[in-house]
């Protein structure tokens, strides 16, 4: 079994300042194609009834609300995000937001050197996480609509600096098409691993950002085998404010099911996110994606543990995080 501990420095993220003049919010329509360079952002209007559609994936890939292209760097190689975060509805205290992560190659690929199986299962290359909070899910023919509270939000591209990102994504029951430069920057970094092993793939350590405004984190988690048989599959992820020894993955448990911060009185120093699953699975690949609540100003860890078990496996985890003037 090979063991694999990351960690990743506390760095700061300082938010780009923001123009006081502020352009009247463009209507969101039909197929919209967003596009600028990475970490900038736009305020769009989403009418009453607009939905979000994400199709039933393809073998091989997962998929999400938006196709996202990085014009300068390519598709597979580079990670990428999308979020529409609300400037006018907050529920449990925090803004309606549906966020999407694009994972980059090579993760959700098993081990390369994992014993031949016939027919051999796809690398996972195009892998989607999508997150939402204050919004509803229905499953429709071809996929699942979530339904957007109408009203302001912030659109946000993300991805590595000074890249060119586009965003295509379409708003379901709505004609047109439209094309829009973002126009404000907001601060984002991405964390990230992979471990990988012939049996037993293991990876534990953190992630720390420190943050100079508010902002939150959207944090996941991967697995992939080279084979569909079962497996063991662990993970425990925290966020926590402070120095991470205080922080054990596993004693995030008891938040993991409201996924909200831990109730009033509990020492500021535990968890304020958390995510827990364990057992085996017969899945042969598999994604959890959470957001955090709000942020405060400050420095925070992101502590991770995953094991995956199976024919040459991989797993992985990763964190998100998000500066923007919508999170205030």
């Amino acid at each position: 079994m090979r063991r694999t501990v990351l960690v990743a420095l506390a760095l700061t993220m300082a938010a780009v300042p923001v123009a006081e003049a502020k352009p009247k919010p463009k209507a969101v329509a039909g197929f919209t194609m967003v596009y600028g360079w990475a970490n900038s952002a736009v305020d769009v209007t989403v009418p009453k009834g607009a939905k979000l559609f994400v199709p039933t994936p393809e073998p091989g890939r997962t998929a999400g609300f938006a196709e996202l292209v990085n014009y300068s760097a390519g598709q597979k190689d580079t990670w990428m995000v999308v979020a529409l975060i609300s400037r006018s509805t907050r529920v449990a205290g925090r803004p309606v937001a549906a966020v999407q992560v694009h994972a980059p190659r090579p993760d959700h690929c098993p081990s390369d050197d994992a014993p031949t199986v016939e027919p051999p299962p796809p690398c996972r290359t195009f892998v989607e996480h999508v997150s939402v909070h204050g919004v509803s899910a229905t499953e429709v023919a071809g996929g699942v609509q979530y339904a957007l509270p109408a009203g302001t939000y912030q659109l946000i591209v993300s991805g590595p600096s000074r890249q060119l990102l586009a965003a295509y994504f379409q708003v379901d029951g709505l004609g047109g098409q439209r094309g829009f430069v973002t126009n404000k920057g907001v601060g984002a970094a991405f964390d990230r691993n992979r471990s990988e092993d012939l049996v037993l793939a293991h990876s534990e350590g953190y992630f720390g950002r420190k943050l100079s405004a508010s902002g939150m984190a959207v944090i996941g988690v991967w697995h992939a085998a080279a084979a569909d048989e079962p497996g063991e599959m662990t993970y425990a992820q925290c966020v926590t404010a402070g120095d991470p020894a205080l922080a054990n993955p596993d004693d995030c448990t008891p938040v993991a099911a409201s996924g909200q911060a831990p109730p009033a009185g509990v020492d500021a120093k535990k968890p304020v996110f958390a995510a827990f699953d364990g057992g085996v699975t017969l899945d042969p690949a598999g994604t959890e994606t959470f957001q955090t609540p709000i942020l405060k100003k400050g420095t925070y860890f992101n502590t991770f543990r995953v094991t995956r078990g199976g024919r040459g496996p991989a797993a992985g985890t990763f964190a998100w995080w998000v500066i923007a003037d919508s999170l205030k």
